[in-house]
């Protein structure tokens, strides 16, 4: 990471804080929007249904713009990408006085979703293209960017909600996604994306190999805790008679522990353990989360203002080390897989990873607000417990019948290396005009180990 080109840090740069804007405004929804849409006699599952269909949009499209980011600019899609995002949130600050409230507000979330989709996934693609030697450290500073805006939106939106009421904040916050639109036009470099022909992969042969779905089931699981978690805790809080600004601090808090665990996951994934590894700590945290937030029905605990602090903590914990992890993970098992290290199979791989994303918040945002309407909230995050269990088990089924996988990436350099077509040879080709010309060298006589995360590769230079 020290070594960067200025291309590098420009891209760098231009994503993480278009990241942060982007975010900022995505998370002033869940604080403010549940409260103004009960005071106007919308039920929950209907409100949950609102700030779910972002979610619901960008699953759709993110499969279908991850198959033509190698095809299309990535600077034109990351741009008009931006341009929607603030549209749609400028376009949110006029529902409270609007005279139809619900399809205004349906429709301008649907914007949003698809400039989210193009931001994501274009994002995801840049890093894993652009950055394969650090791409868990790379997604934590992804991470790391949406968790700072989703500390900056609350934090600063219930500062802005109390100076001019609802419609400010989101006004405010859409402007600066545009402006982010124009700095993105202007800064961000020209990237060519691979010829159409250079890949033949599908994402449903990505999503066969066992790895990969194993890891988009898990991140499924925790956005579903996710979209639970936010369209029903603001609501379960209000027991405390909390201000606008202290349930706004609760969601902070649970963001800079996401941004913490974040960080501190994306080097683990990078320099100590595997992927399923992280991910499966991540779903005891997560577990241990759900059983305190509540709390369960079966512990004979009250339910506390500390109790709810320390259920976040944990929360934020879970969720930062398994965001990290299943995108490196499967990034991992797409390398290990052969296919190849091109545009077009990073765009495949964010594709489905932002669906599922992005399909598992709209599923926790619809799920929570119906189950907190039908059940309550503390046998609703039951129901979350069990998709963590789940989660937990199968990582742990696979982790047991996949051993080898377990090694650490401070492996001996002389250890054996995963190779899918031959192990003790690697053949050359020059290409020049019709004629080909090939030679066949030794098994790494003088290698260079590079590492794609927890995936390590051989280069050989021969002499």
């Amino acid at each position: 990471m020290s070594e960067l080109s200025t291309q590098q840090w420009t891209i760098l740069v231009v994503m993480y804080g278009s990241l942060i804007c982007v975010f900022s405004s995505v998370a002033l929804l869940p604080p403010f929007y549940p409260p103004l849409a009960q005071q106007k006699g919308v039920p929950p599952i209907e409100f949950g249904f609102v700030i779910g269909i972002a979610k619901l949009t960008m699953a759709i499209a993110s499969p279908v713009i991850g198959n033509v980011v190698n095809k299309i600019e990535p600077k034109f899609l990351y741009s008009f990408g931006l341009l929607m995002v603030g549209g749609g949130y400028i376009v949110m600050s006029f529902i409270e006085v609007s005279s139809t409230f619900l399809p205004t507000s349906f429709i301008a979330q649907i914007i949003a979703g698809l400039g989210t989709a193009c931001i994501t996934n274009v994002s995801a693609a840049l890093a894993n293209k652009s950055f394969p030697e650090a791409i868990g450290s790379v997604f934590a500073g992804i991470e790391i960017s949406i968790g700072i805006g989703y500390v900056i939106g609350p934090l600063f939106g219930g500062i802005l909600y109390e100076l001019g009421g609802f419609n400010l904040p989101f006004a405010l916050f859409g402007c600066t996604v545009l402006i982010m639109s124009l700095a993105a036009t202007l800064f961000l470099p020209t990237l060519i994306g691979n010829s159409i022909s250079e890949t033949q992969v599908s994402s449903f042969k990505v999503l066969c190999i066992p790895g990969i779905s194993l890891f988009l089931f898990c991140l499924l699981c925790v956005c579903i805790a996710f979209g639970f978690f936010m369209v029903t805790c603001v609501i379960h809080l209000q027991i405390f008679e909390l201000t606008h600004i202290e349930v706004s601090l609760m969601f902070v808090l649970n963001s800079l522990m996401v941004c913490c665990s974040a960080t501190f996951s994306g080097w683990l994934c990078d320099h100590k353990f595997t992927p399923q590894s992280v991910t499966l700590v991540g779903t005891v945290f997560m577990m241990m989360s759900f059983l305190l937030i509540g709390p369960a029905p079966f512990l004979p605990i009250p339910y506390t203002l500390p109790l709810a602090v320390i259920a976040c903590i944990l929360f934020g914990i879970g969720k930062g080390s398994q965001m990290v992890s299943t995108f490196s993970g499967v990034c991992q098992e797409a390398i290990r897989a052969g296919f190849p290290n091109n545009m077009a199979i990073h765009g495949i791989v964010s594709g489905l990873w932002n669906c599922c994303f992005s399909l598992g918040c709209f599923f926790g945002y619809i799920g929570g607000g119906a189950l907190l309407q039908w059940v309550g909230f503390e046998w609703g995050s039951m129901c979350i417990l069990g998709l963590e269990t789940l989660s937990f088990f199968l990582l742990t089924i696979f982790i047991c019948a996949n051993p080898h996988r377990a090694k650490s990436n401070n492996e001996d350099e002389t250890d054996p290396l995963y190779c899918k077509e031959e192990e003790n040879r690697q053949i050359f080709e020059v290409r020049e005009g019709n004629n080909v010309f090939s030679d066949t060298f030794d098994s790494n006589p003088k290698g260079r180990r590079y590492s794609y995360g927890a995936t390590q590769v051989i280069a050989t230079i021969p002499e």
